[in-house]
């Protein structure tokens, strides 16, 4: 505690003559009060000194040796205490064992240890029904614990209380969307195509005749009964189409009141005398054809009706053989009939799957058969004999 001075000033006391420093109540309460001040004062420290006892023991000087890495404490009361930190002593060496006990070694040959293992919590992780750890180690010794759940074992249990409740709603929330989009494709191919599941809408539907397909149509007819000049007449099997040159329309009539050229299956083009329909897997059409010298001298005769046309005129009479085939890679075939004699004279029906022409080089007459020579065969081909009566 320190001392405050707590008189304000002093009186300065003077002899006689001088009244400037009467001894009066005034000049006497003041030192009054600074004789009370001073006891009240050293009353407190008296109180809140330090004892001489407590002063001894306290710390007076602390030396340290660099050298050694010693400190000596000394005491007011002259006791002194040493302290050796042992760090003069330079380590040599560091290791550490599976159990984290880490040994320092001085070059004195001094080992110190300090057990690091004993700082770091052991954590076991088990195995249960639900979760299943796993632990991964890297190259670097670093140990990866993952956690995962058992494959079917979640129950009504860990799930949150509403979790089945909502899947539950979901689930009905889905077949309803589900059934909804159902009648909504249903509805989108009835406006689309006219029809419900690949079946034609009937007529009481809002969809019959008054759909995508059915405009399209309207207006880039692909239906022969769309089309603006045609006018078909509840249609009956193996009827044509003819040119009503009244109605300016062409309008369906049985086989009887129309032309070849009226017939669906059947293309013409550029007619001319002596052409003979012929059938294009292709396109599915009867188109017109007109046979080449080489293929006329191949091909012979064409049976049309009581007779045969050869070249062009119906004037020989005959029998055709039945069709051989010879396999493709093959350069010779015999035909055998007993219809064929040893001499007269044939004519040779060649035909093959692309209509191309085969030049037969040779042909051998014997009893009761004709052997034909040929270049080799590119495809399959079937040939047939006619003699001439």
């Amino acid at each position: 505690m320190s001392y405050t001075n707590v008189y304000p000033s002093r009186i300065n006391w003077e002899n006689e003559p001088s009244i400037n420093t009467p001894l009066n109540a005034v000049n006497l309460n003041k030192i009054d009060y600074a004789v009370y001040e001073h006891d009240r004062t050293f009353a407190t420290w008296d109180t809140t000194k330090a004892n001489q006892s407590d002063l001894l023991l306290s710390v007076k000087s602390i030396d340290y040796d660099d050298e050694t890495g010693v400190f000596i404490f000394t005491w007011q009361n002259g006791t002194t205490k040493t302290v050796d930190l042992n760090i003069e002593k330079i380590p040599v060496s560091f290791s550490m064992d599976a159990n984290g006990v880490i040994t320092m070694t001085t070059d004195d040959g001094t080992t110190y240890t300090a057990d690091v293992g004993a700082l770091i919590k052991t954590y076991t992780f088990t195995d249960s029904s639900v979760i299943d750890f796993t632990v991964t180690t890297d190259t670097s010794g670093n140990k990866t614990i993952t956690a995962g759940i058992v494959a079917g074992s979640i129950t009504e249990t860990e799930l949150q209380p509403q979790f089945l409740s909502d899947c539950q709603a979901a689930q009905r929330g889905a077949e309803i969307a589900e059934n909804n989009a159902e009648d909504s494709a249903e509805d989108a191919e009835a406006w689309a195509v006219g029809q419900r599941n690949g079946v034609d809408v009937p007529s009481t539907d809002p969809a019959y005749e008054n759909n995508a397909k059915y405009y399209s149509e309207m207006a880039n007819p692909t239906v022969l009964a769309n089309m603006s000049d045609v006018t078909l007449t509840s249609p009956t099997d193996g009827q044509i189409l003819a040119y009503d040159n009244n109605t300016g329309k062409w309008v369906n009539v049985n086989q009887a009141g129309g032309s070849i050229a009226g017939l669906s299956d059947v293309s013409l083009t550029s007619l001319s005398a002596n052409q003979f329909l012929r059938y294009n897997a292709t396109t599915q059409k009867w188109e017109n054809y007109s046979l080449s010298a080489a293929t006329t001298s191949n091909m012979g005769l064409i049976m049309l009706g009581d007779g045969l046309i050869r070249n062009g005129s119906k004037t020989d009479v005959g029998y055709w053989t039945n069709a051989v085939s010879a396999a493709a890679g093959a350069t010779t075939v015999t035909i055998t009939d007993a219809n064929i004699i040893t001499s007269g004279t044939y004519d040779i029906y060649v035909e093959n799957a692309s209509n191309t022409d085969v030049n037969i080089t040779g042909k051998t007459v014997s009893s009761g058969s004709i052997n034909l020579t040929f270049d080799t065969l590119a495809e399959a081909t079937s040939f047939k004999i006619h003699r001439v009566l």
